[in-house]
């Protein structure tokens, strides 16, 4: 006889021969786990988000993208899955899941020239909820300014991606 196994636990088969002795013997069935990043991921511009399988053994690979190395490089916006076979053919598809990518890293926060009075704020155009850290070591929104120079504020946000910019300013008056 023939039995079909569809679950992941210990099965017992216990035979009984033509004298009426029994015999049993368990066996453990498992399946192979597909190591996958949260099915929500956000990742900063310009980075990658590798999806590595972690399986160890004679799979074949088939990614969402139509690729098929045991790992995939994830850069842009998108669902992902994969799909692995093993070499008697069963398969195994991952859970999809959905990458965003923060694009902080696009934008400019400060203005290139500032002239400004002495005693005068100034900040960039990211807004509150951010944190920030400027070259004069405040982690303000904003920062008066008393000299001409340059400065550099880097501004992250709550997924840890961040973005820096640099001005020069230019005190203005007596």
């Amino acid at each position: 006889p023939t039995i079909v196994i569809s679950d992941a636990k210990p099965h017992t088969l216990t035979v009984t021969d033509n004298f009426g002795f029994k015999s049993s013997d368990t066996i453990v069935v498992e399946y192979p786990k597909i190591a996958q990043p949260d099915k929500n991921s956000v990742i900063c511009a310009g980075d990658t988000l590798v999806w590595d399988t972690k399986l160890d053994g004679d799979y074949t690979y088939l990614w969402s993208d139509g690729t098929t190395e045991k790992s995939l490089r994830i850069t842009t916006n998108g669902d992902y899955y994969v799909i692995v076979t093993d070499n008697e053919g069963y398969t195994l598809k991952s859970d999809i899941i959905t990458v965003s990518v923060d694009s902080i890293g696009f934008e400019s926060i400060i203005d290139d020239h500032i002239n400004a009075c002495s005693g005068e704020y100034i900040s960039t155009n990211q807004s509150e909820g951010m944190s920030f850290l400027w070259s004069t070591g405040s982690n303000q929104s904003s920062i008066v300014v008393t000299q001409s120079g340059e400065y550099w504020v880097k501004v992250t946000n709550q997924h840890g991606c961040g973005v820096s910019d640099t001005t020069l300013v230019n005190i203005n008056g007596i």
